[in-house]
């Protein structure tokens, strides 16, 4: 389910290119900009980007799921603080050009929820360091 968008994030993580990112709340999400703590602008770290969009029903933009900002290149990032399914959906977004076309949603945020919380209240924060804790495999989680 969303190689494509998986690859991607793993050679972002890989590369450190969310290390020291803002995290800002948007109305219904919180985003990961491309900036420093002091709000310069990144380097990119890596030339990993987004080649085509994809979506499947079966991981919808839940509260608490991430996805690619849906347009090709990326590599912006959001939060989901709510069910965003209408806003996120396929054929919800302008930039989206096929009656199928979604932002891609590819995690679920697994702890920290009350980070979240009080970023989604208006408080800002930084990325500091994204490690991946574990892969799933078939619904079970392994070191």
């Amino acid at each position: 389910m969303m190689p494509h968008s998986i690859y991607n994030f793993m050679r972002m993580v890989e590369g450190a290119e969310w290390d020291d990112t803002l995290l800002i709340h948007g109305d219904h999400i919180i985003v990961a900009t491309m900036k420093t703590n002091q709000g310069e602008l990144k380097e990119r770290t890596t030339n990993s980007e987004l080649l085509f969009l994809e979506y499947t029903n079966e991981f919808p933009h839940d509260d608490l799921t991430v996805g690619f900002v849906g347009k090709l290149g990326g590599p912006e990032l959001y939060i989901n603080t709510q069910d965003n399914s209408e806003h996120h959906g396929p054929g919800k977004q302008p930039h989206h050009h096929l009656d199928g076309d979604a932002d891609p949603c590819f995690a679920r945020i697994i702890g920290g929820r009350d980070l979240f919380q009080e970023i989604s209240k208006g408080s800002v924060a930084v990325i500091e360091h994204v490690k991946i804790l574990g892969k799933l495999q078939s619904g079970k989680k392994t070191n």
